[in-house]
């Protein structure tokens, strides 16, 4: 958690999530908390350990090249920082200790259309990046 010591106005902690493949349907979403394992499908985003969330639209479609080979590898980027600001704040997050990540699916609906569907996910890594942002003609 140290890594916020530096320039905060200039540097910005990303979750990336890579994953294998879309899962055959989208009647799901993925929500993102730090450092909190119990984390389910129940809590609310105004939980503190609350990150951000992403969801699928359409199916496998787009993953897959001429021949079923892959072409690019997809990834979701969840900016974390005021997240981690939060838990430092709170005392819930001490510089020495590890930043962990917990995905939990939430159906969009009542209930998940295919509750077998599973998300074959690649890698999940965090990222620490400075943000430039341009307006136009810069």
């Amino acid at each position: 958690a140290q890594i916020l010591h530096g320039d905060k106005t200039k540097e910005t902690i990303f979750a990336s999530i890579a994953y294998a493949s879309l899962p055959p349907s989208s009647d799901f979403f993925v929500r993102v908390f730090i450092n909190f394992p119990n984390a389910n499908a129940s809590r609310p985003v105004t939980d503190p350990h609350f990150a951000g969330s992403f969801a699928f639209f359409g199916t496998d479609i787009g993953n897959q090249g001429h021949g079923g080979h892959q072409t690019h590898q997809p990834k979701f980027l969840v900016n974390i920082t005021p997240t981690v600001e939060r838990l430092m704040a709170s005392g819930e997050l001490r510089d020495d200790a590890e930043i962990t990540v917990h995905l939990v699916n939430v159906p969009v609906g009542e209930q998940f259309v295919r509750p077998d569907a599973s998300l074959r996910l690649t890698n999940v890594e965090l990222i620490v990046t400075p943000v430039i942002v341009r307006g136009a003609g810069n």
